[in-house]
């Protein structure tokens, strides 16, 4: 483990209440600047502390993982930990042959962008978009300050109430399939939730959507998460995972 504290030094002098959150092996500049009171917790004990909470629901549970932004484990020079850990055994079906397996995403910084948390968020294997359910969790007694402990414990419990939830998810989702929308909204809610961004790669789907009268709640969510999935980086599409979910519950009503 080679990220740790630093004291930085005010007017010449060691402070002892300031510190930089540094990892020398991967840059030299320091991921943010903390007080005495900032408590580091290493990726490495991050992932530790889940692979044991998914023991501890079942030992023979199998599932693979996946880091997320880059080909290295760690964003930003290593200052953001992104980690997807999917269920194969764990899938349920919405309709005919589109099947969706249960997954859960952690995230974890030294930048200060976000505290340690973990969110479940499945995959739909037709076209491997990630499903935001809105169901997050840390498993944590507190932020990254002083007393802050991962409790593998909690996250087990966490972790099984997330996998419950997703099978809950079964049913609204084929709610959604049987939920008729018309297709004139479509580029109006594209608009509005992405604004200046870009949606080459669902260009041909948007297209032939628009040659129809209506389509299917499930159809729009899939077209939304799909713009997030492949044409943005993780940390910018979970900025808009509330936002999607919002509007199709609106739509839905």
């Amino acid at each position: 483990m080679s990220v740790q504290l630093v004291p930085i030094k005010i007017n010449d002098e060691i402070s002892k209440k300031y510190f930089a959150v540094t990892d020398f092996e991967k840059t030299d500049e320091p991921y943010s600047i903390v007080t005495d009171r900032y408590q580091l917790v290493p990726h490495e004990t991050v992932i530790e502390s889940i692979d044991k909470a998914i023991s501890l629901i079942d030992s023979t549970l199998e599932y693979n993982t996946e880091d997320l932004n880059t080909k290295s484990a760690y964003v930003k020079n290593g200052a953001r930990l992104y980690r997807r850990y999917t269920f194969p055994s764990i899938e349920l079906e919405v309709t005919e042959g589109d099947i969706i397996r249960c997954g859960i995403v952690c995230r974890n910084s030294y930048d200060k962008s976000c505290q340690f948390f973990v969110e479940l968020k499945s995959s739909r294997l037709a076209c491997w978009n990630d499903l935001p359910q809105g169901y997050t969790f840390s498993g944590l007694s507190g932020k990254h300050t002083k007393g802050l402990d991962i409790n593998s414990d909690s996250l087990a419990e966490n972790i099984s109430s997330a996998i419950n939830t997703f099978k809950d998810n079964g049913d609204i989702w084929r709610q959604w399939h049987k939920k008729k929308v018309s297709t004139s909204l479509i580029p109006k809610i594209i608009d509005t939730i992405f604004e200046s961004q870009k949606h080459k790669d669902a260009a041909v789907e948007l297209h032939n959507l628009l040659q129809r009268k209506e389509t299917s709640l499930w159809v729009i969510f899939n077209l939304l998460t799909r713009i997030t999935t492949h044409e943005m980086s993780y940390d910018l599409a979970c900025r808009f995972d509330s936002i999607i979910l919002n509007t199709i519950k609106q739509l839905n009503k």
